[in-house]
């Protein structure tokens, strides 16, 4: 199914964050640019667990399960501009085994029936849908914008969508980008799709469909344990490995900081299961951070090793690092903590340096 749809937003869609509010009622509604315009067949697919820790763990981690809930109904509609109070003249009804309900169990992941939807050039993707029940997983720091109509008006909120909206196109090839929230796009204005990941989705998304599953707060080590986050990956034909920072910030889940080995140990479990399954990947060095001084150095020590960790299992290197940081392994960013969106720019001219030859894209 993943081969057939593929990701048509660069937008981040993960989940970081399933806490208990009580049953209740939502309705929804995100807004999302697409990568590719026009008519399409589409499908979503969502995933009811968490994917990565956020902040110290002690509410939502990695792999915590989603709870029992219920879509009442679900829509999408195209329109020019964000507005949550816009009223579609047309919109698309989407079905789960073709009815507009369904009771989603813990743990769930599932795709919805197939629909046909246009959207033009210069316009959004509105996906709107009537919730029921409790611990429903979202991401906690998004870069669209989202609302819940409460109290008889619509007010900005975070709220939960598809992991992935699909749509059926060939492309050469499929390419995850795997991170933290320097992956995902924090720095960037909300809805403006200046992050490096959406801006190389735009350069190559003629030949390449992208998926953004960089999150807040993540660390590599949620990915190794194999789980929801890493099985959402290895869907891909290539992944971007990008992780590092918040394993050495925050550690762990329930754990102190990792030492340079452990990190290098981190993302060698997850080349190592990419590569036994075939996937190409390219490791990113460690993006640059203030750490504190004991840190730094092991973060140095890991950007030492990764370009030899790719060569051991045939993997390409970025090094992510030489374009944020003021000099070589001095680990003060030029363009924020999170990068800007002119840090955004640089790291896509980078990335199209080191992969378009001759008029080719080579990834």
């Amino acid at each position: 199914m993943f081969k057939k749809y593929v990701s048509n937003t660069a937008a981040p869609t993960g989940t970081s964050f399933c806490e208990s509010k009580g049953e209740r009622y939502y309705k929804f509604r995100s807004f999302l640019k697409p990568l590719v315009c026009g008519k399409f067949a589409w499908r979503v697919y969502f995933m009811n667990q968490v994917n990565s820790t956020f902040a110290d763990g002690s509410v939502s981690w990695r792999n915590k399960s989603g709870g029992n809930f219920k879509i009442l109904s679900a829509k999408i509609f195209a329109c020019n501009s964000i507005d949550e109070n816009y009223e579609p003249e047309s919109f698309v009804r989407v079905t789960f085994d073709n009815s507009e309900a369904k009771d989603v169990l813990s743990n769930e992941r599932f795709w919805s029936d197939e629909f046909v939807f246009e959207v033009k050039a210069g316009q959004f993707f509105c996906w709107e849908w009537e919730l029921y029940g409790d611990e429903i997983p979202y991401n906690v720091e998004p870069l669209t914008s989202s609302f819940v109509f409460d109290n008889g008006k619509w007010t900005q909120t975070q709220a939960p969508m598809p992991a992935l909206f699909g749509i059926d196109r060939k492309v050469k090839k499929t390419v995850a980008f795997m991170g933290d929230s320097i992956t995902a796009g924090c720095g960037t204005g909300k809805d403006k799709y200046e992050m490096w990941s959406a801006r190389i989705a735009d350069m190559i998304k003629d030949e390449y469909a992208t998926w953004n599953l960089g999150l807040g707060f993540a660390r590599g080590d949620d990915c190794a344990t194999l789980g929801s986050w890493f099985e959402k990956g290895k869907e891909a034909d290539v992944i971007f490995l990008a992780y590092g920072v918040n394993d050495f910030l925050s550690g762990p889940y329930l754990s102190k900081w990792a030492s340079g080995g452990m990190m290098i140990k981190t993302i060698e479990t997850i080349v190592k299961n990419l590569r036994s399954l075939g996937k190409e990947v390219i490791i990113s060095s460690v993006p640059p951070f203030r750490f504190p001084e004991s840190q730094r150095y092991e973060w140095m020590c890991v950007n030492l090793a990764i370009p030899r960790l790719a060569k051991m299992y045939g993997c390409r290197f970025f090094d992510i690092e030489n374009v944020l940081d003021s000099e070589p392994f001095k680990s003060d960013y030029i363009y924020g903590d999170h990068p800007n969106g002119i840090g955004g720019a640089a790291v896509a001219e980078r990335f199209k340096e080191q992969f378009f030859v001759n008029g080719i894209w080579t990834i």
